[in-house]
């Protein structure tokens, strides 16, 4: 070999040795392998602040927890571990990549009071994004490192591969394994950037469609959707990222026995488990799926079962360009990934509950508080604030002592007491106070919520103020005891002071005297002067005789000029001796002449008959129909008497004693047949009277002004014949409940108030007296006839106010229904709720108007006994089928109201011009007044509007009704937002 020869070789040789040895310089062998071990340990501080942000963000969807929680400082102490763990690894860099490495703020130091936690416990999500972005820099850097070292391995890998044909094999499986890592680093940060989404999403469409988007852009997925099966049996994309084209006309069955049912998102679904397909090619699905997807570069699929309350969902399937993608670590983290999104649906669904409940609560007229554990006040609603005057930030951590217990007796409290210890329930009424000290009558429900222990840990209390109930019981209970005309007592009243007096006198040894005395002369002021001075004088009379009794005497009218006085405490021996000076004192009030007028003035006398207890009798009746006989026998020798009063009859009571007066026994049958005529002459007079009150009345006359002069004329014609109802011989008190609550129906609907009806019962006890003194009815007669009127009027009253009850709760109960599930069909949830409402009373047809464009609508589904006609009354107006649909249009006023917001109604639909397009309609189907109820999404659009026709004139004008339309709008809102179309 020459020399030339043997330099080449060396040449040869000597370079890559040269090249080796510089690359050794710059090279420790051990980089590697030091390199890997910080990655791997960056990516486990990176997925333990991970798994802080997901314990902070329960923390925060539990914040009321979160304040006493006794793991808020060990996260806290995880994160500055975590901290600590990353600025170790940082010092190992160099100086120059240190400056490159985001830094990061120090966390707050936890403070001593648990309002600190709370403010921080917010800003330790955003903390924890810090240490994760500090972690991706640090990894970054990492990366640059190893992937540097990786660049100088290969060199020194090619060279010696000249020499020695090895040593790549090392530096090729530390690149795979630096490719896993960053495989796992990539869906660790899918998952945080889910569990931020999950944390604060509001819209679950969105919230499917960012979670495709986010596996497609952080875990560099070729395709990820999200599938939930339809009525069909298949599959409905909600949301789908990536690679599309691949789904556009493909159906994935659920039936196991269809070919298109046999891939692995179809088995999650039905087996409730995660499915891995390393191989399209290999997996058990039509040949023309595998087809799309080698067109589409998809080899690898994973299907998971998506949880919602407890049962499956849905099903996310992710494909991948790769084959054998998802190894054990990536299949971790994906069942991972959608325990997050199941839970997310979760909060999702908690949070719609609670929306809906605070939205429930918001629209009902009663007042609500909770109290908590410690019995204080952790949540009132509006009406609750309404009612006391108290908001939420005055009224929230305080005891409910001022609603409860200020003015409640103590045998109340003590029950409140004892249900709140017990965790029992309460109802009754309570007397409470608000803000400004004013009082209120309080029907108060108590009930406890149980928690998982089934132990009581929070009271909800529902307040209802029923003044306005108890004071017309209140009034009632006056009007059933106390004369109309001068506030005496009267007959009923009398009856039960009987038994009282006479059980006293019993007791204490004494006698008592009963005085029933009447007007001489009064006819003559009636005819001369006029009813009207007549009740003058009565009412002067009345204060006359009360100034010159005794405090413990009883003075009592029974009609006309009919009076009672029973006095007590009279020696048993000699009564006439303390009995006759207060009778002379009783007899001063007549003496004075009568003012009937400035310049006209009446003089009256007195004849009063007594009967003595217990010489002329032992009961009540018995001794009133001795002093009554006695009367009769003082008037005859009016002319003639040195007396006007006398004690007992001259002849003795004969046969047994009479027995108390049944109103709906024979003797009260027997009169009503009697006084028929006399009865139908006062309610004649009546109905003038009432139509009168009634325009006079601001409120009520609404319900006029919806009629028109037929209707006025139907409804005279109504009342009467149901007052003559109350006063038939043959009617029994269930006939009169019945009726009475038929009636009461009406006047529900219509908006007449309660307080109105004793008004109306107060006019005609007016009218019926006044008559009374004018008839020829003996004065027994006449005080029965009162006793039978205020029984059937009184029953009847009563069975109005009952069912005004029972139809407002029908109302109000519906908006407490259980919604339809998230996800589920418009049209069949919007046909359950229709159905609902078709049921109720007084609407015979409900159906929604579904707007176009230019103030065009679409007749949708209906319901109620008329609905079905209604519609289709509504879509062939006149009975000509339109050309099309877009021919159905509203008038512009009625467009407007739509887009105006919140329900609309109308008293009278045909004379509302916004109604026109339905008036007709209407009519045909029994409908007299309207609701539209708007239906819009969370953007505020008109989507749809609910149309509920009403029986009644002024049907949907009362304040009750009123709340129950806002309370209904928020629901079908909800329920828009819950359903799919």
């Amino acid at each position: 070999m020459n020399r030339a020869a043997r330099t080449v070789i060396f040449f040869l040789l000597a370079v890559p040795f040269l090249f080796l040895i510089g690359e050794g310089w710059n090279l420790d062998f051990r980089e590697a392998p030091r390199l890997q071990k910080k990655m791997e340990s960056l990516s486990r501080v990176q997925f333990d602040l991970f798994s802080i942000q997901k314990n902070l963000v329960f923390l925060l969807s539990e914040s009321g927890r979160a304040l006493k929680s006794p793991q808020l400082r060990g996260f806290l102490a995880q994160i500055d571990a975590s901290r600590r763990d990353i600025e170790s690894q940082k010092s190992a860099l160099s100086p120059g990549q240190r400056r490159k490495v985001s830094d990061f703020s120090p966390l707050p130091e936890p403070g001593e009071e648990r309002r600190a936690f709370f403010l921080q416990l917010s800003t330790l999500l955003d903390r924890s994004i810090g240490l994760m972005k500090s972690v991706e820099g640090l990894r970054k850097n990492l990366s640059l490192e190893a992937a540097q070292a990786a660049g100088r391995l290969n060199r020194i890998a090619l060279w010696l591969s000249l020499l020695f044909a090895s040593s790549l094999g090392m530096t090729g499986l530390w690149i795979l394994q630096n490719l896993t890592l960053r495989k796992v680093s990539e869906f660790n940060t899918l998952l945080t950037k889910v569990n931020q989404i999950v944390a604060s999403a509001e819209n679950e469409s969105s919230l499917i469609q960012s979670i495709c988007d986010l596996a497609v852009k952080h875990g560099h997925l070729s395709l990820a959707w999200i599938g939930v099966p339809d009525e069909s049996g298949a599959f409905r994309f909600l949301g789908v990222s990536g690679a599309v084209g691949y789904l556009e006309g493909l159906r994935i069955s659920l039936d196991p026995s269809d070919p298109s049912g046999q891939g692995p998102a179809a088995g999650a679904w039905r087996n409730d488990c995660p499915y891995y397909t390393q191989s399209l090619e290999d997996a058990t699905i039509p040949p023309e799926w595998k087809k799309r997807a080698r067109a589409f570069g998809l080899h690898s699929v994973a299907a998971l079962p998506i949880r919602r309350g407890g049962r499956v969902f849905g099903v996310l399937t992710v494909y991948h360009r790769r084959r054998n993608m998802f190894d054990e670590k990536l299949r971790n983290l994906l069942e991972e990934l959608v325990l997050d999104i199941s839970r997310g649906f979760d909060r999702m669904d908690t949070l719609r509950r609670q929306t809906l409940l605070s939205g429930a609560l918001a629209s009902v007229a009663e007042g609500v508080f909770v109290l908590g554990a410690e019995k204080r006040i952790v949540y009132v609603n509006q009406a609750f604030t309404d009612m006391t005057g108290y908001s939420p930030d005055e009224i929230i951590g305080r005891e409910a002592t001022r609603i409860l217990y200020c003015c409640t007796d103590p045998g109340t409290k003590g029950r409140i007491v004892e249900a709140l210890d017990r965790r029992t329930g309460f109802q009754g009424q309570i007397m409470s106070e608000r803000k400004n000290g004013s009082r209120f009558w309080n029907l108060l429900t108590l009930n406890p919520v149980q928690d998982g222990n089934e132990r009581g840990v929070h009271s909800v209390c529902v307040m209802r103020d029923i003044s306005e109930l108890h004071d017309l019981t209140q009034k009632m209970d006056f009007q059933a005891h106390h004369d109309v005309l001068t506030g005496l007592p009267n007959r009923r009243a009398l009856e039960e002071h009987f038994s009282r007096a006479i059980a006293r006198a019993v007791r204490n040894g004494s006698a008592l005297a009963v005085g029933l005395f009447d007007l001489d002369d009064f006819k003559p002021v009636n005819d001369t002067y006029g009813h009207e001075a007549g009740d003058t004088l009565l009412r002067e009379l009345a204060g006359r005789l009360l100034l010159n009794l005794r405090e413990n005497d009883f003075l009592a009218r029974l009609g006309g000029d009919e009076f009672v006085v029973v006095i007590e405490d009279l020696d048993i021996r000699q009564p006439l001796q303390k009995l006759e000076p207060l009778l002379e004192r009783l007899h001063r009030a007549v003496e004075p002449a009568f003012g009937l007028a400035p310049d006209r003035t009446a003089t009256v006398d007195l004849s009063m008959g007594i009967s003595l207890y217990p010489d002329d009798g032992e009961t009540g009746d018995l001794l009133l129909r001795e002093a009554d006989a006695a009367m009769f026998q003082v008037k005859r020798k009016k002319h003639e008497r040195d007396n006007w009063w006398q004690q007992g009859s001259s002849s003795p009571s004969q046969g047994a004693p009479e027995m108390a007066f049944d109103p709906s026994g024979p003797e009260g049958r027997a009169l009503l047949v009697r006084s028929r005529p006399w009865i139908e002459s006062v309610i004649g007079i009546f109905q003038t009277e009432f139509f009168r009150l009634l325009a006079g009345d601001r409120e009520q006359s609404d319900i006029l002004s919806a009629l028109d002069d037929g209707e006025k004329q139907g409804l005279g014609a109504v009342m009467a014949h149901h007052l003559l109802s109350l006063f038939d011989a043959s009617a029994t008190r269930e006939t009169i409940r019945e009726q009475g609550r038929r009636v009461g129906k009406t006047h529900a609907l219509v908006g007449v108030r309660g307080p109105f009806l004793l008004h109306t019962k107060g006019l005609f006890d007016r009218i019926l007296i006044e008559n009374m003194n004018r008839s020829l009815l003996a004065a027994r007669d006449r005080y029965r006839i009162l006793l039978i009127a205020e029984a059937r009027i009184n029953e009847d009253i009563q069975a109005q106010l009952r069912i005004k009850d029972d139809i407002a709760g029908a109302y109000f109960d519906i908006l407490s229904h259980p919604l339809p599930k998230d996800g589920a069909s418009w049209p069949i949830a919007s046909g359950r709720e229709l159905a609902i409402l078709g049921a109720l009373p007084g609407i015979p047809s409900v159906l929604i108007l579904t707007p176009g464009t230019e103030n065009s609508f679409s007749v949708g589904p209906a319901a109620g006994e008329r609905g079905k006609d209604f519609a289709e009354a509504l879509r062939v107006p006149g009975g000509k089928e339109p050309p099309d649909p877009e021919s159905l249009r509203f008038p512009k006023s009625f467009a407007r109201s739509l887009e105006k917001g919140g329900p609309f109604s109308a008293s009278a639909v045909d004379r509302d011009p916004r109604f026109v397009f339905l008036s007709e309609a209407a009519r045909k189907t029994g409908g007299r007044s309207v609701l539209v109820v708007p239906v819009r999404t969370a953007s505020g659009q008109s989507v749809a509007a609910v149309c509920l026709c009403g029986s009644y004139p002024n049907q949907f004008e009362s304040l009750w009704m009123k709340q129950f339309s806002h309370g209904l709008e928020e629901r079908w809102n909800q329920i828009w937002s819950q359903t799919v179309r």
